[in-house]
């Protein structure tokens, strides 16, 4: 499964990024942020940003087991959460303006961004690359 997504959601004149999700047995294994487990509860529906609307089946420990809804959704009321494709990311550190450091994961584009480059983490606010190979990426927060 293939999903494009804009560069930037208000200025589709800049492109898109694809995202390829490899499916088996009707399954796709996605990473999500520990922070929005407190969105999940069985039988509760969340928006995945960009892809599809999913109902929770269970959750136990960091697994969640969930059946897609709706390519589409009007539901606005929806918690909508970022996402990465567990097959295909890359593992980033960024350093706050505090100096400690936060970890997590990102698309695996952040590869291809040119050391000095300033992007936007969704919900998590903006970075300058300072260092991005085939196995991790660093990065210095700028702002929300």
């Amino acid at each position: 499964m293939k999903v494009h997504l804009p560069l930037h959601p208000q200025y589709p004149e800049m492109g898109t990024r694809t995202l390829a999700l490899k499916a088996q047995d009707g399954c796709v294994n996605l990473l999500m942020a520990e922070g929005d487990k407190a969105c999940l509860t069985p039988n509760g529906t969340v928006r995945l940003m960009g892809l599809f609307t999913i109902r929770i089946l269970s959750l136990e420990g960091n697994k969640l087991t969930a059946g897609r809804v709706a390519d589409e959704t009007s539901d606005t009321n929806l918690p909508i959460l970022q996402w990465v494709p567990a097959e295909d990311n890359l593992p980033v550190s960024v350093v706050l303006p505090d100096a400690t450091k936060t970890t997590g994961f990102a698309e695996s584009g952040l590869r291809k961004q040119a050391v000095g480059s300033v992007l936007q983490f969704v919900r998590f606010g903006f970075c300058r690359v300072d260092r991005a190979d085939t196995d991790h990426a660093a990065l210095y927060f700028a702002h929300n």
